[in-house]
């Protein structure tokens, strides 16, 4: 190739890039990253706490469907591989499936290897725990299809026995409301209007001014068997 050809095509280049327009191109995504959070959780006297839910969630509760994880034998745990993003908080919330210890949060903490690693202690807990029946004429069966809720936030449904055990509950004083629900979780159902404990009817509202049951952490109280018998009419 001659010198004369080089810089035809030399200029032929430089014209051609001159009628390019350059776009930036995207940023590499330095706002959003993934991250594992380990730690431990243990009970308030340092006792490692086995088989106990940890879940990242976003400080702000929006947008937390990540994956949960359960603790080891040592009440360690590792969380799956989330995506985060910086500027944002990130705690942890911790429940106990058998109820013998109140849900715990972490402090809120930034996405950083440096705060990857967040151990929580758990506080005992106090447990509800009854057997609810329906009454429809003189055909008396184990209630399973009944929810049954304390203070208007926390709730269980009962077991095919008709049982009920409701835990994680803070030391205090809770009234109850039973409601029976339909198997697709239609709530209140259509086969039995609701009670307050000590069998007492629903009134408009909630439980609130009906009889109380006394919780103590770290104890079981068992109330008396609650029977739904007011069925509603088709």
């Amino acid at each position: 190739m001659t010198a004369r050809t080089r810089r035809t095509l030399a200029a032929g280049v430089l014209a051609a890039s001159a009628m390019l327009t350059i776009v930036p191109m995207a940023p590499t995504s330095a706002d959003t990253a993934t991250i594992r959070v380990n730690g431990t959780i243990s009970d308030r006297a340092g006792y490692p706490l086995a088989g106990v839910n940890v879940l990242v969630v976003r400080a702000d509760h929006e947008d937390s469907d990540f994956e949960s994880t359960t603790t080891d034998w040592a009440g360690r745990f590792v969380t799956p591989r989330i995506p985060v993003d910086a500027g944002m908080e990130y705690e942890l919330v911790v429940t106990d499936p058998t109820g013998h210890h109140q849900t715990a949060y972490s402090r809120g903490f930034a996405a950083t290897p440096a705060n990857r690693t967040q151990n929580v202690r758990m506080d005992i807990a106090g447990i509800i725990r009854g057997k609810v029946t329906t009454k429809d004429g003189d055909i008396v069966r184990p209630a399973r299809h009944v929810l049954v809720t304390a203070n208007n936030s926390i709730s269980v449904g009962t077991s095919s026995l008709g049982a009920f055990s409701l835990g994680g509950l803070p030391t205090g004083t809770y009234w109850l409301l039973f409601e029976d629900y339909d198997e697709d979780g239609t709530r209140p159902g259509t086969h039995f209007e609701s009670i307050c404990y000590d069998n007492i009817p629903r009134p408009v509202g909630n439980c609130a001014d009906g009889t109380k049951v006394q919780v103590t952490a770290g104890k079981v109280t068992t109330i008396n068997p609650q029977v739904l018998d007011d069925p509603i009419e088709p």
